[in-house]
């Protein structure tokens, strides 16, 4: 019976998980909009947010998805929205160190 509990003890922690939110959009779209008057002040502006555990204690909060978009309109002056957008997640996993980015790539427009 002690083998059955425990076999069913650890089954149930390897399946426990957790969620978290990588961030909000206010507009988000896979179509083709026609935008208001704007213009295009840089291509391929990159902006990340990265997470960092040591021996499995985390040292910041998990990457936020706002917080990368922030990081590439502030490359710009002026910039104010992200097109043509994508969306990267890299992991560094070596047990001692692990580290999880969030990294965004787009055009920054103004208006």
């Amino acid at each position: 019976m002690r083998r059955v509990v425990g076999l069913l003890l650890g089954c149930t922690l390897m399946a426990a998980g957790c969620t978290a939110s990588v961030g909000e959009l206010r507009l988000a779209s896979t179509r083709t909009l026609k935008l208001p008057r704007h213009t295009v002040l840089r291509r391929g502006a990159s902006g990340t947010d990265c997470s960092h555990k040591v021996m499995g204690i985390p040292l910041t909060g998990g990457p936020n998805l706002n917080a990368a978009v922030t990081n590439a309109l502030a490359q710009v002056p002026g910039g104010t929205l992200l097109t043509d957008v994508t969306v990267d997640n890299d992991y560094l996993i070596t047990g001692l160190y692990n580290r999880n980015c969030i990294r965004v790539t787009g055009t920054v427009v103004g208006q």
